[in-house]
């Protein structure tokens, strides 16, 4: 069954509450930069589905600090969780593996290099994970219009800057958004097994007091972003 098939049976019974979604931010997080930032040889083994990649995920050290999540891209990934765990969303549980699958051929596509350098344009971390989640959703919704602004006003960003890294994505991509049911289902497992198997249990580096602060500010304005969307949501005539 496609991703796409999924978001039918979710949306289409009104009677049935919207179940959670599977996966946490920091799933979101650690598997984003893993993708955007772990040699390439190593993404590419792990999550292409004709690889073998025999202990793979023996060779990553989750605590590398080139695989650590920034403090802004962390922030962003909670907002869009509490985002897509909105009853009005009605967001589909295959939401974030799709967005993943959409980074990993970004990487692909940008030959190899490391997201700082692929990321030329001036495109960061955070804006790419973010924009990746809204396109899966997007297309997850049948190819439904969604009003950018509404994202970029919860997540706290320009509006302006967000457009231009879907474009920017979706061109390196060449807009092909639709994945085969084998390819989902193959990739969708192997980054389950990448997080349960590696980033899961994996020690959190000790954070300086003054990144502390910042991150509960961040969180404090998630929070807060989040309740104007649910607000503006609910808003929204039927």
């Amino acid at each position: 069954m496609s991703p796409r098939a999924k978001l039918t049976i979710l949306t289409t019974n009104k009677a049935t509450a919207k179940p959670p979604q599977p996966y946490t931010a920091a799933f979101l997080a650690r598997l984003s930069t893993f993708i955007l930032h772990a040699p390439l040889d190593i993404v590419s083994s792990i999550f292409t589905l004709s690889s073998k990649c025999d202990g793979e995920p023996l060779r990553i050290d989750p605590n590398c600090m080139a695989l650590q999540p920034d403090t802004l891209t962390s922030a962003t990934c909670q907002r869009l969780l509490r985002m897509l765990n909105l009853p009005v969303a009605h967001a589909s549980p295959s939401t974030i593996p799709l967005a993943l699958h959409l980074l990993f051929r970004f990487r692909l596509a940008s030959h190899g290099e490391d997201a700082s350098d692929a990321s030329s344009d001036g495109m960061g971390d955070g804006v790419l994970v973010a924009v990746s989640i809204y396109i899966a959703y997007k297309w997850l919704m049948d190819g439904g219009e969604e009003n950018t602004k509404r994202w970029t006003e919860a997540l706290g960003m320009n509006n302006e800057y967000f457009v231009y890294t879907e474009i920017q994505l979706l061109g390196r991509i060449e807009y092909r958004v639709w994945v085969q049911d084998e390819e989902y289902v193959g990739f969708k497992g192997k980054a389950e097994e990448l997080w349960e198997g590696v980033f899961k249990k994996a020690a959190r580096p000790t954070v300086p007091p003054s990144l502390r602060t910042k991150a509960r500010l961040l969180a404090a304005a998630a929070e807060a972003a989040a309740v104007a969307a649910a607000a503006k949501l609910r808003a929204l005539p039927l």
